[in-house]
């Protein structure tokens, strides 16, 4: 249980000698869970002060050919979802991917169901995250204590320049993803295409006035969203007008 007292380390910044690999790239707060993005690319979950619930080697770094530029694994931003039953839905993201997880206890559903659960906090074992990846036909498996992540899709060079947000509506069934210059919208069961619904990209780079910062669906409407901006400005749309109107 969380308190208003409660402080976190979750780092070991007190060292003179830390790993920038250890540095808080996202956090947010949700369902009680207070979630961790990384800068080499983990996304951790813990449910109090004390317990790391979970651990998950979501993205490395890699090379952009196309860029001559390396990606770094770091973890930008992150959306969860819960499936309705024992699993949740992660939405995780670098400055170029986005790579969908499925969350779950490792734990057969009728032992949950029972409540004879004894779920295993994960302990700080550096060689754990290269015994844990297990290839499996297009997918990954990835276990971390008493919980199994499977990777459902990986979307890549979605966005040309750098994600800078996610977000869900108040009903699961979208999802916004954002860079500076573009807002996409996904269906979260079916993450196959995106739809461009913002688009600030001017016919000359000399016209850019302004770039998108972040985007939100309202928090009690799955219709309305509003994006926010460099020029300190809050625009407020609704997906049932049209463009053209």
């Amino acid at each position: 249980m969380w308190t208003n007292t409660d402080i976190v380390q979750i780092a070991n910044l007190s060292s003179t000698t830390y790993n920038n690999t250890e540095l808080i790239t996202f956090v947010t707060f949700k369902n009680q869970k207070l979630y961790v993005g990384r800068a080499d690319g983990k996304f951790e979950c813990y449910n109090d002060p004390q317990t790391k619930h979970y651990e998950l080697q979501s993205h490395v770094s890699e090379f952009d050919y196309l860029e001559s530029s390396d990606i770094q694994e770091k973890i930008v931003c992150a959306e969860i979802i819960q499936d309705g039953g024992i699993s949740d839905i992660l939405f995780l993201s670098n400055e170029k991917s986005i790579k969908v997880w499925n969350c779950k206890l490792d734990i057969p559903t009728a032992k949950i169901i029972s409540k004879e659960v004894n779920i295993q906090p994960v302990t700080n074992n550096k060689n754990r995250e290269a015994k844990n990846v297990i290839p499996r036909k297009s997918k990954l498996m990835y276990k971390s204590g008493s919980y199994k992540f499977d990777m459902l899709k990986e979307q890549r060079n979605i966005h040309l320049y750098t994600i800078n947000s996610l977000h869900s509506s108040l009903n699961s069934e979208y999802l916004l993803s954002s860079d500076y210059l573009k807002i996409n919208l996904w269906c979260t069961r079916n993450m196959d295409k995106a739809f461009c619904i913002i688009d600030i990209k001017p016919t000359r780079y000399e016209e850019l006035a302004y770039v998108i910062t972040s985007s939100r669906f309202k928090c009690d409407d799955d219709m309305v969203f509003g994006y926010s901006t460099s020029k300190g400005e809050i625009n407020i749309q609704d997906l049932r007008i049209k463009s053209s109107s």
